[in-house]
């Protein structure tokens, strides 16, 4: 009864928020400056593309091989709805995924997902496609449990279609696909599809960042960004150097420590307590993206409060549900063994009283 009211609680509280996700980035694009920031830049992109020459809004800053469906669906909406119609669609796509994490794993786990403070950041502030990242790396994770290698082939490859950054994470999904196929004895395929999406991955992330990019944005792609990322510069004998006289100085400058890459890791871990490392396994594809942000010099990278969570969220709670699972289990043994030890701690003091009594 006790469990039928608290879940009936969360169900409540879950519905309010479900309502805030959809209500809230519609009741802020209305403000004056809705179109200031990306939303503009999106909104701008989407009505150019059917301009005559300029066909290449797809590839501007970043290749968004997914931008013509969305600029269709733009171009297909009436005017005045077009924009409102695609952030519902963002806002519906979080809370079905925030769903799901609910039926796979407990009540707790959904809601502390529309609690998260990610989520928000990306339902709230403007249209991104990152965020079809969720939905993706939810379908992947699902996928690779339920044994299907073509579906867990094709997804990171869609993930690698929302811009080229996402294919780090690909290529995390090739390692995954791999360990789960070594791990449960699935056979040769899946050691192989995971191997293909790795290196292809890598392939894909060249070539957009060494000449895709630099042919039709003539700028620096999000991976070559001297500001961001200077380290890329150094030479083999500097670094070599770098260690040798003040590795920790050195070391400070490559990584670029900063107290807000603490804040970054206390919000996206410290706000779970943790739990995702009791089973790191389901964070491997979520490592690179965190690689870059960790490395990067420039805060937006490492900002919580950025878009660029999106492709962490799912591997997060992914980890962190299987890692509630682990942790309660392991207190339950634990409970369960001390409760034994204090009954046979009891009966032997029972054993022992009963014979002083009977020798008296």
């Amino acid at each position: 009864m006790r469990q039928n009211k608290r879940t009936r609680l969360i169900a409540i509280c879950i519905s309010i928020l479900i309502t805030l996700m959809i209500v809230l980035p519609i009741a802020k694009y209305q403000n004056t400056y809705s179109s200031y920031y990306d939303m503009g830049l999106f909104q701008n992109g989407f009505y150019k593309y059917h301009l005559p020459n300029e066909y290449h809004q797809w590839v501007y800053g970043h290749i968004n091989i997914l931008f013509p469906i969305w600029a269709e669906l733009y171009a297909a909406l009436p005017r005045g709805i077009a924009m409102q119609f695609i952030l519902l669609a963002q806002s519906l796509t979080l809370t079905l995924c925030g769903l799901v994490l609910w039926k796979k794993f407990t009540p707790v786990v959904g809601l502390i997902y529309f609690l998260f403070s990610p989520v928000w950041y990306i339902a709230l502030f403007d249209f991104h496609f990152d965020h079809l990242a969720v939905p993706i790396m939810l379908a992947f994770y699902l996928a690779v449990e339920s044994k299907k290698l073509k579906l867990s082939i094709a997804l990171p490859l869609l993930l690698m279609m929302i811009k080229e950054p996402f294919a780090l994470e690909a290529i995390g999904c090739g390692i995954f696909i791999t360990l789960a196929g070594i791990k449960q004895n699935l056979g040769r395929a899946w050691t192989l599809a995971g191997v293909f999406v790795a290196v292809f991955s890598a392939f894909y992330l060249y070539v957009a960042m060494k000449y895709v990019l630099p042919y039709f944005s003539a700028g620096e792609g999000p991976l070559t960004n001297n500001q961001a990322f200077p380290w890329l510069n150094f030479s083999l004998i500097q670094v070599i150097s770098g260690l040798q006289y003040n590795p920790f100085e050195f070391i400070s400058n490559l990584v670029g420590l900063k107290i807000g890459k603490l804040y970054y890791i206390l919000v996206l871990f410290g706000s779970l307590t943790f739990i995702p490392f009791f089973k790191p396994v389901y964070l491997i594809p979520a490592m690179p993206l965190l690689a870059i942000a960790l490395l990067s010099h420039l805060p937006n990278y490492y900002d919580f409060h950025a878009h660029y969570t999106a492709g962490l969220i799912i591997p997060l709670f992914f980890s962190f549900g299987y890692g509630l699972d682990t942790r309660i289990k392991y207190i339950e043994s634990i409970t369960k063994e001390s409760k034994i030890n204090i009954k046979r701690n009891s009966v032997k003091k029972i054993g022992v009283k009963t014979q002083k009594t009977t020798k008296y």
